[in-house]
């Protein structure tokens, strides 16, 4: 149970798109992206994952796209 709630957590973090805001109810917006992505992953919905996840090394998504296209 622990585990599950650090990653649901990780996931609002990492999940926001404008960089260090949290959303106004952090623990329903954690509930609500975990299971969508869990769903996601059940029915194998691979763009639902991608859309739900963010890659840390880039700051916005712009450079994440300059960064594929390249």
């Amino acid at each position: 149970m622990a585990l599950r709630k650090k990653l649901a957590c990780l996931i609002v973090l990492g999940g926001d798109k404008e960089p260090y805001k949290l959303p106004d109810k952090p623990k329903e917006a954690a509930v609500s992206t975990f299971s969508e992505y869990m769903n996601a992953s059940m029915s194998r919905d691979y763009d639902k994952m991608l859309s739900l996840s963010d890659d840390y090394r880039f700051k916005t998504e712009r450079t994440r796209l300059n960064f594929l296209k390249a």
